[in-house]
């Protein structure tokens, strides 16, 4: 019997390439496919055994078909290999190239289907170029190792097969690519030559101006692309790959403006959204195949929410029609009373704490399957929980979510995530140095402009996400707010305490029971009390400088937090015509209280800036939930 462990890459560079929310929901799916399709091998080849896959564990052989997109799988399979069942390979050398095959054939349909669904056109598009740079995509790594039938077997087999496969990553294959030219690389990466043929590119003269020789709508309708885009091969098949009847995604545009939409319920607002579309339509507009949504709106049926921004409108309509369908936009918005959407979304990643050290305290084969069942249970519900906070989910595989998810509902989403995780996780207690733990789920938030690319909006949400890792015991949330003006918020806590601020604050803010600068105006304190540090005293006896140091440090963050109360006490509510209530400012101390006794020695004197970037960050989302006239969070 082998333990072979497999790895199948590029991930982050592969899944970060992004300018759309299709690159990236589909490059997602795209490595989930080629896992399971080695998954799948695994277990076809061992005579259907379900018992040969230690991760994933699906229920069934069906959750690894192609046509079933319910399940996702990480790019990392664990299986146990038995050769006697594998027909035709004497060696774990041919077991690896047969899964390798299978992973190929995965993608070549997934390709064929790509570029035959669209009809890109020939004399453009480089399409031998496009099939090398595709077979040349995956990255497939693998180690074995033999083991027998005792636990302590397959616990070291394990350890060792964990080292042998981070080794063999840590050693790159160079070979020379087939397709290497002079010409424009790729827009998304800049790794690979575009495959759209310049000719497409070039400038000529329409009515006494410079133009492409396509203009923007038939660079969009021929391949997707904005006007001076280059994609490559894989950039292609990102932009155009079909997964079957689950085949929409939403922009980011729509996940920003899910707050409107929530409000446009009316029964008089569809006759307002008819003659917007209308107008549309007329100039040119192709609503059908770009401006789809997964889901069914009520009044605005499956359009994408993009079509409420006005920057937007210029990728659907021809420039000599772009004011006229502005207008109609305007029109719109005065007829209903709507407020315009507020341009900034979330994106939500999230991860498993402890997780190395869960599978680390399994010591059979059978164990570590069942936390992989439970894993696999959990993936599969992630779907219907971001839905259900209107969100948009692009990956979920064991322990690790990727979503699109509106500022009004993200917070609610985070928070499920992690119940759901944690209650599901208690069957794996962690035991280390005489204290037991277990696994939970903390999860990192971004929130940026629906314009602003992919790229940047997923570093920061890895951003986030290593805040919340770096929380002390995790279960943690952070958050980073990313305005076009200002500097970037940043907070981050345990999952429970930062829950219970934010819906707080939410509610002041909502209320006007706090006003809108008080946030600001801690911040400022803390910016100027900033320069404040005590010194130790060397006077030869450590222990008494130590003990002065620490009181002296004590006194000047009581001393902030008492003119941090002051400063709220003479603050102005309700737009300026009343003071803050005393419940609040008494809620208030005591939290920067707790967030003292809880902070470690160096960062007490930051508590107050916290407090302050907290209730700034509140507002954001308060405003989210205003426009959807939704304010008041889960308990």
């Amino acid at each position: 019997m082998y333990l072979l462990a497999i790895s199948i890459g590029p991930v982050q560079d592969f899944i970060a390439s992004a300018r759309r929310s299709r690159d990236l929901w589909f490059g997602s799916w795209l490595l989930s496919e080629l896992s399971k399709a080695a998954a799948q091998a695994i277990v076809q080849n061992s005579g259907g055994d379900l018992e040969s896959l230690v991760f994933p564990a699906p229920a069934s052989i069906q959750a690894l078909s192609p046509t079933d997109n319910r399940l996702s799988v990480a790019n990392k399979i664990v299986g146990a290999i038995d050769l006697a069942q594998w027909n035709g390979c004497a060696s774990i050398s041919e077991v690896g190239q047969r899964i390798k095959a299978a992973i190929d054939a995965r993608l070549e349909e997934i390709k064929v289907d790509a570029y035959s669904h669209h009809h890109i056109p020939g004399p453009r598009f480089h399409s031998l170029v496009a099939d090398q740079q595709v077979k040349d995509l995956v990255e497939f790594i693998w180690a074995s190792v033999p083991f027998g039938d005792g636990p302590r077997d397959y616990k070291a087999a394990r350890d060792l097969s964990e080292r042998l496969l981070a080794a063999r990553k840590a050693t790159r294959n160079f070979e020379k690519v087939q397709w290497g030219d002079t010409i424009p690389k790729s827009s998304l990466d800049g790794q690979r030559e575009s495959v759209i043929d310049e000719i497409a590119y070039e400038r000529v003269l329409r009515d006494g101006k410079r133009e492409y020789r396509l203009s923007d709508f038939e660079f969009r309708r021929d391949y997707g692309v904005r006007p001076g885009e280059r994609l490559c091969g894989i950039g292609l098949l990102k932009r155009h790959g079909q997964r079957g009847q689950d085949n929409r995604i939403c922009s980011t545009s729509h996940v920003a403006a899910q707050p409107i939409l929530e409000k446009l319920d009316k029964p008089e607002h569809e006759g307002f959204l008819k003659s917007y579309i209308g107008a549309l339509r007329e100039a040119g507009a192709n609503l059908e195949d770009h401006n789809r949504a997964p889901a069914e709106h009520p009044i605005f049926g499956r359009y994408d929410g993009h079509l409420l921004f006005k920057e937007r409108l210029k990728e659907f309509v021809e420039s000599d029609k772009l004011a006229g369908v502005q207008e109609a936009l305007n029109h719109f918005f005065k007829q209903t009373g709507l407020p315009r959407p507020i341009p900034y979304y979330a994106l939500l990643l999230a991860d498993g704490d402890r997780m190395g050290k869960a599978i680390d305290g399994l010591t059979t084969q059978a164990d570590h399957r069942r936390l992989s069942g439970f894993l696999a249970d959990f993936a599969s519900r992630v779907p219907d929980i971001v839905r259900k906070h209107k969100g948009s989910l692009i990956y979920a595989g064991g322990d690790d979510v990727l979503a699109f998810v509106p500022l009004h509902t993200v917070l609610n989403c985070a928070r499920d995530l992690a119940v759901d995780f944690n209650e599901r996780l208690k069957e794996f207690p962690i035991r280390d140095d005489g204290k037991i733990s277990y696994p939970t789920l903390s999860a990192g938030i971004a929130v940026t402009h629906h314009l602003d690319p992919l790229q940047d909006a997923l570093t920061l949400a890895r951003k986030a996400e290593g805040m919340a890792k770096d929380v002390p015991g995790k279960n943690a949330l952070a958050v980073i707010v990313d305005k076009r003006s200002g500097v970037s918020r940043v907070v981050a806590d345990t999952r429970t305490n930062i829950d219970r601020r934010l819906q707080r604050f939410i509610e002041w803010h909502s209320t006007d029971q706090i006003p809108d600068k008080a946030g600001y105006e801690l911040r400022d304190l803390a910016l100027r009390l900033e320069g404040s540090r005590v010194k130790k005293k060397d006077d030869g006896d450590d222990a008494k400088a130590e003990k002065e140091y620490e009181d002296e440090r004590e006194y000047l963050n009581r001393a902030k937090q008492s003119e941090a109360i002051r400063i709220l006490r003479r603050k102005r509510a309700g737009h300026g015509v009343q003071e803050i209530g005393g419940g609040v400012v008494t809620e208030l101390e005591d939290m920067l209280g707790d967030m003292l006794r809880r902070a470690h020695s160096e960062d007490r004197t930051n508590v107050v800036g916290r407090l302050g970037t907290e209730l700034i960050i509140a507002k954001v989302f308060a405003e989210a939930m205003s426009q959807a006239e939704k304010v008041v969070l889960n308990a």
